[in-house]
């Protein structure tokens, strides 16, 4: 955004030269001084180069005004590149140049002033706020929106100002112009704010928030990726729609991200960032033969462990974590994410809050591929909890500073501007409007907070109740939720099951189809079973079944009929042989209370009999109190 804001701000000084030069002057020609400044500040051309192409264009000795601020814009921090040209830099704007750009353009005005304030601003954010508040009073919507998508950019990089910079650039978006309709790309666009509002959803976790604006994006520029070379805004849509179920889409982006990585050359930070892209959609989809084939994605991967550009060191390792999720291996996927967490923590500084966001992503996503739900949970609190400390610091900021801004705008426009009482009447009532819309803004992102936050302890508590793989409860939440029904219901079966030959089916088709078989397994129970009784899977290939208010011959009934159809599926996703799998089962009526794990060692022993005497049977008893 630098480029943008040195590109914008010598194209407004530029221009301000006064009406009558700058319309004698061939358009053409007025974006070329724009494009060779650009290239020469972003190293695209050399020093040499970029003289004798100025030279050539008659600025670095014209006497016109458009030169004159053109060399002030280049020279001015420059004193010895400007000696080499031979340029006499004594020029400097006056506020007389403003006024002359202001009758001219008022939309360019307010857009180079404010970048100009950002670049040799002293207080860049108070003057930028001044000068929005004095275009509002001017009734120039188009020219404020300007200005504030310029302060709301400002703001996105400061900590704790996420959404004071996010009201700024809702506040800007319905006045702004598609990139189409503007008068040059140092403009800002609804398709600029609209990828930054993505930006800040996305950082935030509201991923169907940020979704809505990708598709609004889209519908206004369905190639605005296309423009973009570098990595992030690809990154971010493929995640948030993958995360919202948009496959194909979020397939469709990476793979673009890949193949412009590939056409233009860009880094190999750029290109494991689009690998992970396109393998992070395949591992949250998980259809067919999606992990293997995002495994075959990162091998292709070129890594650089102790590479000076951090990112690709970052992206390297966690390339390599995933490539070790992904085949099983345990240890070394608990050993690279020590790797990866030592080496954020020890750079800290030079990332951002979106790197630590993808790298608690990556942790969570390795947990999950290895089974390890408790860790996958506890990722994804950490990271709730980043993206709620990130909304209450922010908004507690936007809160703390809401009224302090809009009374000193209003003071400082009745210093600048004393006028008839009946235009300081239009000016109140102007500012009036401005704090209702931002108080009505705020109001509704904090409503949107609520709601997420909500959403946000519902979802992590029934993850931290739920096996990630199966659906079913997982061990730690059945032992609660059967302790709190054991004192006022002692009517029940607690069902042991284990699934029969589960490690040949592991061993024989992979562990990819034996996943597939317990998920499978867990669908068809939790199809069958009522809403008061309970699944849990208690262990690898072991659940447990609660079933309420009834005797051990209705549970007996019920899991033969369970198991018919268990046994009648015998066509896989993840493989192409055709097999069933079977499940034995030790079943305790209970008729009072009784201790949890004497119930289930009782099941133990059970099951063990049904096992013994040919398995795909169940064996059932009352409870025998030792």
């Amino acid at each position: 955004m630098y480029y943008k804001l040195l590109k914008s701000s010598l194209a407004g000084l530029l221009l301000i030269a006064s009406q009558s030069v700058f319309s004698q002057t061939n358009k053409d020609s007025f974006y070329d001084y724009v494009e060779l400044s650009m290239r020469f500040f972003t190293n695209q051309i050399s020093e040499k180069n970029f003289i004798e192409s100025a030279s050539k264009m008659g600025m670095l000795q014209s006497p016109t005004l458009q030169s004159k601020i053109f060399n002030y814009q280049v020279f001015n921090k420059r004193k010895e590149l400007a000696k080499r040209a031979g340029v006499k830099v004594a020029y400097k704007i006056t506020e007389q140049d403003w006024e002359a750009l202001l009758t001219i353009d008022p939309t360019l005005y307010a857009a180079q002033k404010s970048s100009y304030f950002t670049v040799y601003g002293d207080t860049p954010l108070d003057s930028i706020r001044l000068l929005k508040a004095e275009l509002i009073d001017r009734g120039e919507k188009q020219a404020a929106a300007q200005v504030s998508a310029a302060l709301g950019q400002s703001l996105s990089f400061r900590a704790g100002e996420t959404i004071a910079a996010l009201i700024e650039y809702l506040y800007a978006l319905p006045e702004l112009p598609t990139f189409e309709d503007s008068k040059g790309d140092f403009f800002y666009s609804k398709e600029f704010v609209l990828r930054r509002v993505i930006s800040s959803f996305y950082l935030m976790g509201a991923y169907e928030r940020a979704d809505e604006y990708i598709q609004q994006l889209f519908s206004i520029n369905a190639h605005y990726l296309e423009s973009i070379d570098y990595p992030e805004p690809h990154f971010q849509f493929a995640f948030v729609l993958a995360q919202v179920g948009e496959y194909e889409k979020a397939l469709a982006i990476s793979n673009n991200f890949i193949q412009k990585v590939e056409t233009k050359n860009l880094s190999n930070s750029a290109k494991l960032y689009a690998l992970l892209a396109k393998a992070g959609v395949l591992i949250h989809r998980q259809k067919d033969e999606d992990l293997n084939l995002a495994a075959d994605i990162l091998s292709s991967a070129s890594l650089s462990f102790d590479s000076k550009v951090l990112t690709e060191t970052v992206r390297s390792i966690a390339i390599q974590t995933l490539l070790y999720a992904l085949n099983n291996e345990r240890n070394n996927v608990l050993i690279s994410i020590k790797r990866l967490e030592k080496y954020v923590q020890s750079h800290q500084e030079k990332f951002r809050d979106a790197d630590f966001r993808d790298s608690a992503e990556l942790e969570r996503l390795s947990y999950q591929l290895i089974g390890e739900s408790e860790l996958a949970v506890r990722a994804s609190s950490i990271s709730l909890l980043a993206e709620k400390k990130l909304i209450l610091h922010s908004l507690n900021s936007s809160l703390d500073k809401l009224g302090n801004y809009l009374q000193r705008d209003v003071e400082l426009l009745v210093l600048e501007r004393i006028k008839a009482e009946h235009e300081k009447q239009n000016l109140q009532l102007k500012t009036q409007n401005l704090r209702l819309i931002i108080l009505n803004l705020v109001v509704l992102l904090l409503v949107l907070l609520i709601i997420w936050l909500w959403q946000r302890q519902r979802f992590t508590k029934k993850l931290a109740e739920t096996d990630t793989l199966t659906g079913a409860m997982n061990r730690r939440a059945m032992y609660t939720w059967i302790n709190k029904l054991m004192p006022v219901n002692t009517s029940m079966c607690i069902c042991l099951i284990d699934l029969d030959h589960f490690k040949k089916i592991n061993d024989t088709y992979g562990h990819g189809t034996g996943d597939e078989v317990l998920e499978t397994f867990s669908t068809i129970v939790q199809n069958r079973i009522r809403k008061t009784d309970r699944l849990c899977r208690f262990g690898g290939e072991e659940f447990l079944l609660v079933l309420n208010t009834v005797d051990k011959i209705e549970a007996q009934a019920l899991l033969d009929e369970i198991r018919v159809t268990f046994e009648a599926h015998n066509q896989w996703n993840s493989t192409s042989f055709i097999f069933s799998a079977s499940f034995s089962a030790g079943v305790i009526q209970l008729t009072g209370t009784a201790e949890l794990d004497a119930v289930i060692s009782q099941c133990d022993n059970l099951l063990y009999l049904a096992k013994g005497n040919g398995r795909a049977k169940t064996e059932s008893s009352l409870f025998c109190a030792a």
